[in-house]
């Protein structure tokens, strides 16, 4: 039988874990932010090279755990391109589907449906959110 806390740790979210060693900084940045979960002490730096209001590049380092790094895995890809708006609106999803029982994000984002099984990890939700608190926080400086 299948508890909630193996049901969350599958292949597939380890091994986008396993990734977060090949993200790196950006030697210049436009803006920089560090978010720290109080449950476990995971950290998320991300530095943000922007263009007008918009993402051009992303540097991170992540000292996390499993869900940090896995989350900071599948934004990494994904945040160029993206205002503040359209970033808080998908950690906005995201909550939404982690404390309301609401849907999986859809499109480029569909895979943060990986978490869906956390939903009854609260104490889990603040490091699966990390690199989208700091992201929000470089950019709202």
């Amino acid at each position: 039988m299948k508890t909630p806390i193996s049901s969350l740790y599958q292949d597939k979210l380890i091994d986008l874990a396993g990734q977060a060693v090949k993200l790196e900084r950006l030697e210049l940045w436009d803006t920089t932010a560090t978010a720290v979960s109080k449950a476990c002490g995971s950290s998320v730096t991300v530095d943000l090279l922007l263009s007008g209001e918009v993402i051009s590049a992303v540097g991170q380092n992540v000292n996390a755990c499993a869900l940090g790094s896995a989350s900071s895995v599948i934004a990494s890809s994904k945040l160029v391109g993206k205002s503040y708006k359209e970033i808080y609106e998908i950690r906005q999803e995201l909550l939404n589907m982690l404390q309301n029982n609401g849907p999986v994000p859809r499109g480029e984002w569909s895979e943060l449906g990986l978490f869906e099984s956390a939903k009854d990890l609260k104490n889990r939700h603040q490091s699966i959110l990390l690199v989208f608190d700091a992201v929000l926080s470089a950019l709202g400086k």
